[in-house]
């Protein structure tokens, strides 16, 4: 149990770690750019662990939505050579919310949700389709 605490509180550290480095660099290669959702295979909601009942709703037409306690507002996905960036709005330079594409796994993706280490949780009964 302890190696396992252990293992994890090293993979998030190397998180943080990446992350900030990443903020520091930000050459031409760096640059958030605009993505289409479907680059990213995200559909459906994601839960965001730990949060107060927080998710995030990919949708099939390319909206992307912040539900908390029955409230949606819009956000819009930026993506580098190194990951994903989540913004309340289309101009914004820097991003709430960042995912390394290393730390995405099937069904959940770790990364940094307004300066809290969080997990992206794929909520299975709201998937579209039975092939995702």
């Amino acid at each position: 149990m302890k190696k396992v605490v252990l293992f994890i509180n090293i993979a998030l550290f190397s998180l943080v770690l990446s992350y900030c480095k990443g903020c520091k660099k930000q050459s031409n290669d760096s640059q958030m750019k605009d993505i289409e959702l479907k680059a990213l295979s995200l559909y459906g909601e994601w839960r965001i662990l730990p949060s107060q009942n927080e998710k995030i709703v990919f949708y099939q037409d390319g909206r992307i939505t912040l539900k908390v306690l029955g409230k949606e507002k819009n956000l819009y996905i930026k993506a580098d050579k190194d990951g994903v960036g989540f913004f309340y709005n289309h101009d914004d330079i820097k991003p709430f919310g960042y995912f390394l594409y290393d730390e995405r796994g099937k069904n959940e993706w770790f990364g940094v949700w307004e300066e809290k280490l969080v997990k992206l949780s794929h909520d299975i009964k709201s998937r579209q389709s039975v092939l995702e």
